[in-house]
């Protein structure tokens, strides 16, 4: 369900970690005809990962059709895919409602982001927040008051 409101380039990233995680090597061709995309932007996501997962990678190398990435295999799968996720801006967004700061002009301050993309995300999780109570019968305050652990 949240692969409808996260940002395009966090998915891609979310599923070529998961692909370098099983596989270790990818082809390019490949992978960007699944998902529909340039070749350009697929490297663009994969110096991303490189970037945001430096520390988690013990392996790199490109050539000319395949890139293979290893990581640290003591780091599970979810850590990694938990430290790629921490840019989404529709993550924040949920996370200060969550922590019951439901302004999203804080958004617009501490992102950078123009008060119309705060506005719109702010839609996106109002959105999202009725399909989730409405499918378990949870009120927001019931989510509030859960054990809910943030990772950001």
């Amino acid at each position: 369900m949240f692969e409808d409101y996260l940002e395009k380039n966090i998915l891609r990233q979310l599923f070529l970690c998961g692909q370098f995680y099983h596989k270790k090597e990818i082809d390019l061709d490949e992978l960007s005809h699944l998902l529909q995309v340039c070749k350009t932007t697929l490297l663009n996501d994969i110096k991303a990962i490189r970037t945001e997962l430096k520390d988690e990678i013990i392996y790199s190398h490109r050539e000319k059709d395949t890139c293979s990435l290893y990581f640290d295999p003591t780091i599970p799968r979810f850590r990694l895919i938990q430290k790629l996720a921490r840019p989404s801006l529709f993550l924040k967004t949920c996370q200060l409602y969550l922590e019951n700061e439901p302004d999203y002009l804080q958004l617009t301050e501490i992102e950078y982001i123009s008060v119309s993309k705060a506005y719109s995300l702010k839609n996106k999780y109002l959105l999202i927040l009725k399909i989730v109570t409405f499918k378990s019968n949870t009120t927001l305050h019931d989510l509030r008051r859960s054990n809910v652990v943030y990772y950001y």
